[in-house]
């Protein structure tokens, strides 16, 4: 595996940090911002910060960071007072990083973070703010920096970071390769723990387990459903059902690997003779996934792969997809390009996405997902489990 290392388990190399970096400061400058502020709560959408810190959320906390155009980045994080919530030798390229023990449940605290947030903003002399993924934080947190540093203004950069985070750099394939070998690799133990008996989740406890022993950083998803002659896989909550001889089982995993990078891989499972329809519609969503695959070439605009899906899914009496049949992914679980009417993104080489176009009617579902590179002559598949159903 040819894959450099920082100073900890699977994290990105120093040269591989100093790109991002450096790429980042281009796009302050290109905005005329002083600053860019990004944050989140966790690992499986809260990427940004863990693509420029290679340091991972460890808990269900919140985390702040601020880069500045001149000097180290700022990282802001819930840690008793005084205390530094990255500790080394994982922290890399801060000037400042600290915080207090801010809880998202206890509003006597709301304070905190942000008045050390405010202390480094001004330290910087900073007004002019960029600012990524909005919604990623905290309405109070960007209330309190406007009321509190006079002339301050926001500015949305998000889709320079974006396009920044989706082209990966050949550090960043290497490590999702990797990912997508693990993923294969967890996928061949379903016959081994896929039987009539056993409930959905246990299937589920079974693939989480499997997830940690080769090496997974971490699971967003183990998604397993089971029916006859519709399956359609389900949050672990709801797992409950007892499957039986005849099932067909859907089964979707999605974890995360070396550095935090995110893949996906699922099947249909059938415990016995799949009905003609439920072929029939595999067969037509390998299809799609293979022609999507075609499309997806540098500079085509993202929405041509809905258009061309819901033309199919029309045309041949499936019902049109209403949520993501495919996204990009890295150290986010999903994150742009996302394949819908309104992302404007279009394709870049090096971008690294997952294509699942599911076909279901009244009475079947089926959901095939693989991971591609976008390269010059279209996206080429990564994982190498067998496409179609599977039967046992």
């Amino acid at each position: 595996m040819l894959i450099k290392l920082g100073p900890y388990y699977g994290s990105a190399s120093n040269e591989e940090l100093e790109r991002r970096w450096k790429l980042v400061k281009k796009v302050m400058a290109d905005k005329d911002v002083d600053c860019l502020i990004t944050g989140g709560y966790n690992n499986a959408l809260g990427g940004a910060v863990r693509y420029f810190t290679d340091y991972g959320n460890t808990g269900s906390h919140f985390q702040t960071l601020i880069i500045p155009r001149e000097g180290g980045m700022g990282f802001f994080a819930h840690c008793g007072f005084g205390g530094k919530p990255i500790p080394p030798p994982a922290s890399r390229g801060l000037e400042f990083c600290g915080g207090a023990p801010f809880l998202v449940s206890t509003s006597f605290s709301d304070d905190y973070v942000p008045l050390e947030i405010v202390k480094f903003l001004k330290s910087k002399n900073v007004k002019k703010i960029g600012i990524h993924r909005v919604n990623s934080l905290p309405y109070h947190f960007v209330k309190y920096v406007l009321d509190n540093i006079d002339g301050s203004t926001l500015t949305k950069v998000d889709d320079e970071i974006d396009y920044m985070m989706a082209v990966k750099s050949e550090e960043e394939l290497a490590v999702l390769r990797e990912t997508v070998k693990m993923h294969d690799q967890i996928y061949q133990i379903i016959p081994t723990i896929l039987r009539p008996g056993r409930r959905e989740r246990d299937i589920s406890t079974d693939l989480k387990k499997a997830a940690f022993d080769v090496g997974m950083e971490e699971v967003n998803n183990t998604m397993v459903g089971a029916g006859n002659p519709k399956a359609k896989h389900k949050p672990f909550l709801l797992q409950n059902n007892v499957i039986k001889e005849g099932d067909n089982v859907d089964i979707l995993i999605e974890l995360s690997g070396l550095g935090g990078y995110w893949g996906e891989l699922s099947r249909m499972w059938c415990l016995g003779e799949p009905s003609k329809e439920l072929q029939q519609a595999s067969d037509d969503a390998l299809y799609m996934q293979a022609d999507l695959a075609k499309i997806a070439k540098p500079s085509v605009p993202t929405v041509e792969l809905t258009k061309a899906l819901h033309k199919f899914q029309e045309e041949h009496g499936y019902k049109k997809s209403d949520g993501l049949f495919g996204h990009g992914q890295g150290t986010d679980m999903a994150q742009r390009p996302t394949f819908s009417y309104d992302d404007k993104m279009e394709f870049r080489e090096n971008m690294f996405v997952s294509i699942h176009p599911g076909m279901e009617t009244d009475n079947i579902w089926v959901f095939h997902t693989d991971n591609y590179i976008i390269t010059k002559d279209g996206a080429v598949r990564v994982n190498k489990t067998p496409q179609g159903l599977f039967f046992l």
